[in-house]
């Protein structure tokens, strides 16, 4: 059982792949002595970088200090092979990234590809935080697959499902984390939900999803909201003839159980996208009777422009619909939010999803951290109680596949690690540092190109 309990510990980052030059690997070891790659305001970040030889004549390795928006803060200056103590040219508040580059063709810095950056190292510098977090189950911010020993992240947190833990740790889990200053929201999915919505579900089967909710909701029966389902609007699911009754039985009998230990818990129901029409074919089916919750995920794919161009207008649109539908009473949220910054430094290759021919174009750090911050200033306007930021961390290192590329922090292999932070990282946990506790008292339009949220 991991301890949940913030730790001071020596991280080390490495990204080593095979590369299809052989030999012209270079490989990158950061270790860095800050928590997270969080260093306190008032000192340069400082750390050592070792660097191994690509094994190829009169190659020249060099690092580059950038900011933000990719902009060279000093360098490039050149590294030999061995370990290097570096320090960034600033010790203001703010991100601070290293990139590494060579000038010949075959010397890669994977996982990237031969002949290209490698990818960005990020730092943040910050101002100390009292490392305890009050909990607030109220609060407005929450992440997906968030690290709860990470202090500076929302007090919502969605890590566990009833089948990543087993009811009899559950009481553990729970405490865990709210000892940490962070309430799950957990997720019913998967083995034991999932059902054959080409026939009417069997009673048998609803005994079995009533007796598995039961062993959870009785280990803890204080928390308040559950998830029932993942994004079941997609699929295909809504073309089985009997997936809305079937639904209905589901959320019936895990209302029966929820009420028998403690009534007011409340179900959410997922839906990903902006199918209007869908969302009245599964309002009008009925089978939302015992839901609370409508959470919405709105990736605007594939281009994801600025939220103040669509957000509101989603919003206002999915509000109006369940009135039509007699739903006036569901409170809204945004379980899950983000969007994919390019993971290949090859300004010609493909990124999205490769199986599927499938492609994104990748947003830049600086529209991932500014599409973050907006989405919450509209939420909070709008009136949505909560928003979950998908993702935390990059889930995997496959610089052409979007789907390992939402987080605001790198992909380390370990998720009990903490990936290096991208400038979202920093304009998140400003955001929340900001604004947690504070309610919006409207918006306002002090010129046509800007857009003013008032707390």
């Amino acid at each position: 059982m991991q301890t949940l309990r913030a730790r001071r510990f020596l991280a080390a980052s490495c990204l080593v792949l095979a590369n299809a030059a052989a030999g012209a690997d270079v490989k990158v070891t950061i270790t860095d002595a800050q928590t997270g790659h969080v260093h306190p305001a008032g000192a340069p970040v400082a750390v050592q970088v070792t660097l191994t030889d690509p094994g190829v004549p009169g190659a020249r390795r060099v690092a580059t200090w950038v900011g933000p928006r990719g902009e060279a803060l000093n360098g490039p200056f050149e590294l030999a092979p061995g370990t290097h103590a570096l320090q960034s040219p600033g010790s203001e508040v703010g991100y601070y990234g290293l990139v590494f580059t060579s000038d010949h063709p075959q010397v890669a810095f994977p996982p990237q590809k031969a002949g290209h950056p490698s990818g960005e190292y990020g730092f943040a510098i910050l101002e100390e935080r009292a490392p305890e977090r009050a909990l607030d189950p109220t609060s407005m911010f929450g992440v997906v697959h968030g690290n709860p020993a990470d202090p500076r992240i929302g007090c919502g947190l969605k890590t566990l499902t009833w089948n990543s833990t087993g009811a009899q740790w559950w009481a553990q889990e729970i405490a865990e984390r709210r000892a940490a200053g962070l309430e799950e929201l957990p997720l019913v999915n998967g083995d034991g939900w999932d059902s054959d919505d080409a026939q009417p579900i069997p009673e048998w089967r609803l005994d079995e999803i009533a007796q598995k909710f039961r062993a959870y909701v009785e280990a803890e029966p204080t928390v308040t909201a559950w998830e029932l389902g993942v994004e079941e609007n997609l699929g295909g699911h809504y073309a089985e003839p009997y997936y809305f009754a079937n639904l209905a039985a589901k959320a019936a009998r895990l209302r029966a159980v929820a009420d028998s230990v403690q009534p007011g818990i409340r179900f959410v129901y997922q839906f990903e996208g902006f199918d209007h029409a869908e969302l009245k074919q599964v309002l009008g089916s009925g089978a939302l009777a015992e839901f609370q919750v409508l959470s919405i995920h709105p990736y605007r794919w594939k281009d994801f422009p600025e939220p103040e161009e669509w957000m509101g207008e989603h919003v206002r649109r999915v509000r109006s619909i369940l009135k039509q539908y007699g739903r006036g009473d569901m409170d809204l949220w945004i379980t899950e939010v983000g969007l994919p910054v390019r993971g290949t430094t090859d300004p010609k290759g493909f990124f999205g999803y490769p199986a599927k021919k499938k492609y994104v174009p990748g947003a830049t750090r600086e529209h991932q951290a500014r599409h973050i911050v907006k989405v919450h200033a509209i939420a909070a306007e709008r009136r949505i109680e909560r928003v979950f930021t998908y993702n935390y961390q990059n889930r995997g290192n496959d610089v052409d596949y979007a789907e390992h590329h939402f987080g605001m922090r790198s992909y380390t292999g370990d998720k009990t690690v903490m990936g290096h932070p991208l400038p979202s990282y920093l304009a998140y946990a400003t955001m929340v540092e900001r604004l947690e506790g504070h309610e919006t008292a409207g918006s306002s339009r002090p010129a046509p190109e800007a857009w003013a949220s008032e707390l």
